[in-house]
């Protein structure tokens, strides 16, 4: 015989071994098997369903949660939670209302009632969006909690017919606190995840129109302006048939009047800055191109119409040879200031370099000699010397 079982038929065993031991999931292994569960919470369940029939709400809420704590994998524990939940919404407690439930949803996916609970969730949620919660006298809608509740059902329950609706409402919450990018962002998911619903046309065009209204104007970038163009453009190419195929036109039809008045800004400032004719005259053109009917492009025709009757302007003349004169003089032979036959200097002279002096010219008799004399130091040209020589060589040069 083998001395070792292969390793799959080992592993089979263990875990049969482990389920014959009782073994449960890490989620509840430190509340004992499924049994033992089930058996410390039958007594407390129907304590607890004693109790509500006679009115004792916080007493059987009391042992409700007490299943939810010690036995929460029993088969009395969706029951239990679901009954804890319905009493601290008649309590008004809806943040203790809501994790019940959600726990019947992550825990117990299985359970006849499953969409019936994502349903309850839902509802709760709705209800604390559109109802404010009361502190002693004070008033105010927890949209914290809100978004958290819309956040768990798109989350947990995908496939539920409430996860689109979360989504959707989840948005108008973000509306309402002034967070368009967060808005923005739940209507992408339910536009991306569940295309065939029923709310992905208004969804389309609330993210367009949303895009529009954080435009910052043809002053500034046009990156959340485009966004609103193309949203506007799928939407009518996408849902003919929608109901509001005229709202979705008027808004295209703005998003394309300030991209053009953007690209006439941009022309005028080139021409009237920069004196660039040829990129004022693009940009001028793309403006007639995005929205010919529009107020801007009729003010960029004028503007091309100005810049073809004014003449273009001569071209200037290069000064590179006078900027590299400035930087090292180099005289040709014969010429400069004084003497036309004074000796050439030398080729490559550098600021602070001195010349030699010309040398003795010879002649026939001793006395017309001139009187021998020590040649002095030759003075060091300044910039602005060796810059008034540059220029006289540059203009005797160039015609």
């Amino acid at each position: 015989m083998p001395r070792f079982l292969p390793t799959s038929l080992a592993l089979f065993l263990g875990l049969v071994l482990l389920a014959l031991s009782g073994c449960t999931s890490d989620a509840y292994k430190d509340h004992g098997t499924i049994a033992d569960q089930d058996r410390r919470a039958e007594p407390v369940f129907q304590s607890a369903q004693a109790a509500e029939k006679d009115g004792s709400l916080r007493k059987a809420a009391n042992l409700y949660e007490k299943i939810k704590d010690d036995a929460p994998g029993s088969k009395y524990a969706p029951e239990a939670l679901r009954s804890y939940a319905r009493i601290q919404v008649e309590r008004k407690k809806y943040r203790k209302a809501f994790p019940a439930l959600e726990m019947v949803v992550t825990n117990f996916p299985g359970y006849p009632e499953y969409g019936v609970v994502v349903k309850e969730e839902y509802d709760m949620a709705t209800y604390m969006k559109d109802h404010p919660t009361r502190w002693f006298i004070v008033r105010f809608h927890d949209w914290t909690k809100v978004v958290e509740f819309y956040e768990s059902i798109a989350k947990n329950s995908p496939f539920s017919p409430e996860a689109p609706e979360a989504l959707r409402r989840l948005a108008e919450v973000h509306v309402k606190q002034g967070d368009p990018d967060l808005a923005i962002d739940a209507l992408d998911r339910l536009v991306n995840i569940y295309p065939r619903n029923a709310f992905a046309p208004s969804a389309f065009l609330q993210i367009a129109q949303l895009y529009g209204s954080v435009s910052t104007g043809p002053n500034y970038d046009q990156g959340t302006n485009n966004r609103a163009q193309r949203y506007f453009e799928d939407y009518l190419a996408l849902f003919p048939n929608a109901v509001s195929l005229s709202e979705a036109e008027k808004g295209l039809t703005i998003s394309k009047e300030e991209q053009a008045r953007s690209r006439y800004i941009l022309g005028e400032y080139f021409w009237i800055y920069r004196k660039n004719r040829q990129s004022a005259k693009v940009f001028l053109n793309e403006a007639i191109t995005f929205a010919p009917e529009s107020n801007a492009a009729k003010d960029a025709k004028e503007l091309l119409a100005r810049i073809e009757a004014t003449p273009p302007a001569a071209p200037l003349k290069k000064l590179s040879p006078l900027l590299e004169s400035l930087a090292v003089w180099r005289p040709e032979k014969g010429e400069g200031f004084g003497d036309p036959s004074s000796s050439p200097r030398p080729e490559n002279p550098k600021i602070g370099d001195t010349v030699a002096p010309a040398p003795a010219v010879a002649t026939s008799s001793p006395e017309a000699a001139p009187p021998a004399t020590t040649p002095s130091e030759p003075k060091k040209q300044g910039l602005g010397t060796r810059a008034a020589n540059a220029l006289f060589f540059w203009r005797k040069k160039t015609p």
